[in-house]
């Protein structure tokens, strides 16, 4: 039986996109206006995220109304048909290269990013896939069949190289095997093996500029004109900002810090907008945080359970990520600002992820499932080796 939804989902969103709207405008449009590239039109992108936000809005309807629960027949489906996207980037000619990363697909002026809807793609199926095998997961087969499934699609990610967006899927994968009940043992040896891992691909991987992010993340004054210059300029507009300058009174954003409008637009903020404009940021990413997981446990479906944990950490995660490099405390990972940075596969993703979380909250019941219930079909002998079927027919 439904209830009626919760329209705090709506009302963090809204905020959020309305101060990001504002935000992508004045630290953007200060280089639009200076470069003709972007034929000194200050509004270049504004127009550009208002365009993003409508098709987002289509998305949150979209997901916020469906009937959620019948989504798990087509889990498989997006996640399989996402994945062939992800192996298209990597054929040469194929994928659109930007700043040294092929992380598009489209046809001139259209363009995408399957990465970004990748993190929803694999919550839907990690989701229908602990839902459908309830206790089976401790198996060590069927633990495998979605660990291989989930680390595959992160490996084609950094491929990209997109080393920041493979890890907040792995992340995000982690927590909800634990959740959903997997082997403790398996879990551990999986978190060893994946640190092993990604050890392997930093120091191995042929792009000696994640090493040097690591180096400058440690001191990134020492080589503050080179590879710690992102996040020097960060902290030189986050410290000069204070209480505030006044909206669209920064100076870091007239070609100093680059990014400016996407993967450093916190900085922006924290400079104009001050710790107060900053806090109101943080603590709508904790509320957003807070009700998701109000939403997840408080669910009577365990599939609708494990969807809104994995909506609710991605966006939250993301947005933690992105200030933890903005302010110095973690490495450079480009991972954007849900909701606030420019981009429109990140924001239409996002919105998605908090319809699904509106829909699902009208399935909340005060008995809830906790975070460990056996689905009613759990005793279901599912064989996911079938995607692999539904991929070649």
């Amino acid at each position: 039986m439904k209830k009626k939804p919760d329209l705090t989902i709506i009302l963090i969103s809204v905020i959020l996109i309305m101060i990001g709207t504002v935000m992508v405008f004045s630290a953007s449009s200060p280089t639009c206006a200076m470069l003709s590239e972007y034929h000194n039109d200050p509004y270049y992108y504004l127009k550009r995220q208002l365009i993003n936000i409508a098709f987002g809005t289509v998305g949150f309807l979209i997901f916020a109304f469906i009937n959620i629960k019948e989504m798990k027949k087509y889990g498989h489906i997006l996640f399989l048909c996402n994945l062939l996207l992800l192996g298209l980037i990597l054929i040469p000619g194929v994928g659109i290269s930007s700043k040294g990363a092929t992380r598009w697909l489209g046809v001139g002026s259209f363009s995408f990013q399957p990465a970004e809807f990748a993190k929803l793609f694999c919550i839907i199926f990690i989701a229908t896939y602990l839902s459908k095998r309830g206790e089976n997961i401790q198996l060590p087969k069927q633990f495998f069949i979605i660990t291989a499934w989930i680390v595959g699609t992160a490996f084609l990610i950094q491929l990209e190289p997109d080393l920041g967006t493979a890890l907040s899927i792995c992340f995000v994968f982690v927590i909800m095997l634990y959740i959903g009940g997997a082997n403790k043992l398996h879990l551990t040896s999986l978190v060893g093996l994946g640190g092993g891992l990604v050890t392997a691909i930093l120091l191995f991987g042929g792009h000696s500029y994640r090493i040097k992010r690591l180096t400058s993340f440690l001191d990134p004054w020492k080589d503050a004109q080179n590879t710690g210059y992102h996040v020097c300029q960060s902290l030189i507009a986050i410290g000069s900002g204070g209480f505030g300058l006044g909206l669209g009174e920064s100076r870091q954003k007239f070609l100093y810090l680059p990014e400016q409008h996407t993967d450093f637009i916190f900085a922006i903020i924290g400079e104009e907008l001050g710790i107060v404009g900053t806090i109101v940021i943080v603590l709508l990413f904790c509320f957003l945080l807070h009700r998701g997981l109000k939403i997840a446990s408080e669910t009577s479906d365990l599939f609708l359970s494990l969807l809104a944990i994995g909506c609710t950490l991605m966006i939250t995660l993301q947005a933690f990520m992105n200030i933890g490099v903005v302010v110095g405390i973690l490495p450079c990972t480009g991972i954007p600002l849900p909701f606030i940075s420019y981009g429109g596969s990140s924001l239409i993703a996002t919105m998605m992820m908090a319809g699904i979380l509106f829909n699902i909250s009208q399935y909340c019941s005060r008995e809830g499932i906790g975070l460990h219930l056996e689905d009613e079909n759990s005793s279901q002998d599912y064989d996911y080796s079938e995607c692999l079927d539904a991929e070649e027919n």
